[in-house]
Formats: structure tokens, C-alpha cells, sequence
């Protein structure tokens, strides 16, 4: 491996891979060498707005030895098979979240890089956005004593809900954000879900709107969770995410839906931070990869691992199981 730069190629260039692409793209140690995609459109219209070679088969791709890294970007059910052939290939893996769809498949992965002695670090990205990684800090320090209760809200736009067509869930796109960091915070472990959902808006697509679930922690802290994808396509923010935390000294919380910035333009209303700094790509992507890319080249330990994103899907997946046998169910 190059010690000055990393040799990257995307697998999946839709909107969250040409967004890694982006990052690549304009971090000085990465050289992004490569985009796969089998729609051959997209993934040459990738390549051309972002650099690099395209190719239809990631396989073909897994070959170059100038490529050091992947950072898989395919739906979640199709996880499984990118990964275990970069991890032969011996490429070191950013793994978009989650894990994957069933705990069969995250083990094969974890197995894989493992037996390979790859290095495999999952995109959980809250971990990287500054004003949730500030409330961490201040849980860990003890500034608000032992947690009591908690509150998460992750609510985005229809387009999200018709756009997967059913193939992954409001819980394993959404949810899994607050339960990473939930975990993350606390250090805790998740013993016992219970969730209900609806269907109204996404009926035809088979998948919920909505999913309201409580999570109960082994020192007794509860967090209740509101997740959907139903807000207009014309809601003026991607995500109306916000957290808290209850403690016995004191309350942490952040409102992500606007962070006070707001813009009325003839285009529309748009809510929140920009995700551009000087014409430069900012934000928890931008920094997850360089973390991902600093970690390679340093040898240090990734904010990530691949057994907490399994914790992460193991909680998931129970959430699942509540909503379809329509009781709590308690994690071993």
C-alpha cells in the first residue's frame, strides 16, 4: 500500500456512492482509481464527474493492484457478495450501513475479512457529525450522570420510502442511525425491543411508513424512537433528525431539522447546514472517509468496528421481529 496515497474504487454509484465518490475525490491522500456499477449510464456518468476507470463487473475491478480500498455502496440485501470478494481480493472495505440485511450474511462478512486479515470498518456516519459526537463526549464524561431516558427522531422525505421499492426497511435505512449511536453513547447493550408500525403511504411498495420502537438497556435505560418516510418530497430538509438524553444531572439534546439555517429561494425552502465549505465537500461523510483513509495509513484502530455494526443489526433485526410477531422481544 502507498503510504502517501490510497488507490479507492466505489462499488455502487447511486446517490450515496457518488457522494463517496465526491469525498474521494477531493481528499489529497486518496487516488480514486476505479467506479463500479452494472448500469452502465450511471456509473460512466459517475466517472465522468468524478474520475477514475469504469467498469460494469466490481470483479474486474478487484483485480487492479493500485487499488487498495473499497467503499461498497449497493443495497443492503446485496452486501454480501461485494464484500466477501474484496476481502479474497485482499482490498480493505468501507461498508456502507448497515452491516447487511440478516445476521447470516453481516457473519460471512465479518468471517471473510477476518480470514483474509482485511480491514472491514462500517459507515455508521452520526459518529462522525460534530454535534452528535459532542453529546457522546459529554455522556462519557458524566456531565448529566447515568443516563435515564432517551428520545430519537429520523423522519425523511417519500421519495426515500418509494425509491428501494421494499428492498430495505424504514428500520435498517433510518433506524439504524439512532441505534448505533445510542449504543455508541452508552456502551450499553439493548436486551428487549418492542415496535409497532402503519402502512398508509407505501402500501403499494409493501413497506412501512412508520416504526415507533423502545429499546429497554441492560442498567435500565429506555429510549423511545420515531422513525419514517413519509414527509412531502418538497419537505424543505432531506432528514428531521433530533436526539436527547435524560440523565440524572442534567438533559443533552440536538434539533439536526434546521440548526437555525434556513433559505427561501426561488428554487424552495431549504432547512439545515450546507454540505459545502469554499466549493469543498464537508460533513460526516467527508470525515468518515478520511478517518476510514487516516486509519489505513496510520494503522490506528477505526471509530467503527465490525462487531459493534453487528450489535447495531442484531438490535435491528429484533425490532423486525417485534413488529412481525407483534410482541416485545427480548436479546440475548
Amino acid at each position: 500500500m502507498n503510504q502517501n496515497r490510497i488507490g479507492v474504487g466505489i462499488i455502487g454509484a447511486g446517490f450515496i456512492g457518488c457522494s463517496h465518490a465526491r469525498a474521494a475525490r477531493e481528499n489529497p491522500q486518496v487516488e480514486l482509481v476505479a467506479i463500479a456499477d452494472m448500469d452502465e449510464r450511471r456509473g460512466r456518468a459517475a466517472v465522468s464527474e468524478y474520475g477514475g476507470e469504469y467498469y460494469r463487473d466490481y470483479n474486474r475491478m478487484l483485480e487492479r493492484n493500485d487499488l487498495d480500498a473499497v467503499i461498497i455502496c449497493t443495497p443492503d440485501h446485496l452486501h454480501l457478495e461485494p464484500s466477501v470478494a474484496a476481502a479474497n481480493a485482499e482490498k480493505h472495505i468501507l461498508l456502507e450501513k448497515p452491516l447487511a440485511s440478516t445476521l447470516e450474511d453481516a457473519d460471512r462478512i465479518l468471517e471473510a475479512a477476518e480470514k483474509k486479515r482485511v480491514r472491514l470498518m462500517v459507515g455508521h456516519s452520526l459518529r462522525f457529525n460534530l454535534p452528535y459526537a459532542h453529546l457522546r463526549d459529554c455522556l462519557r464524561k458524566g456531565d448529566i450522570g447515568e443516563p435515564v431516558h432517551g428520545w430519537a427522531r429520523r423522519n425523511a422525505r417519500v421519495i426515500d420510502g418509494r425509491r428501494f421499492e421494499g428492498n430495505t426497511s424504514v428500520v435498517l435505512f433510518l433506524a439504524v442511525h439512532d441505534i448505533d449511536f445510542m449504543l455508541w453513547c452508552t456502551a450499553g447493550k439493548v436486551v428487549k425491543v418492542y415496535a409497532e408500525s402503519n402502512r398508509k403511504v407505501l402500501k403499494e411498495v409493501g413497506a412501512d411508513d412508520s416504526v415507533l420502537s423502545i429499546l429497554k438497556f441492560a442498567d435500565g435505560f429506555i429510549v423511545s424512537m420515531e422513525h419514517s418516510w413519509v414527509n412531502p418530497e418538497n419537505f424543505g430538509a432531506v432528514v428531521d433528525a433530533k436526539v436527547e438524553i435524560v440523565g440524572e444531572k442534567g438533559v443533552i439534546s440536538f434539533d439536526a431539522y434546521n440548526q437555525g439555517l434556513i433559505s427561501w429561494t426561488e428554487s424552495g425552502t431549504r432547512l439545515g447546514a450546507p454540505a459545502e465549505y469554499l466549493g469543498q465537500l464537508r460533513g460526516s461523510i467527508y470525515e468518515q472517509d478520511r478517518h476510514f483513509v487516516e486509519c489505513l495509513q496510520s494503522g490506528s484502530e477505526f471509530l467503527v468496528s465490525g462487531q459493534e455494526a453487528r450489535e447495531t443489526l442484531l438490535v435491528a433485526l429484533a425490532i423486525h421481529e417485534s413488529l412481525r410477531r407483534g410482541v416485545p422481544v427480548q436479546i440475548p
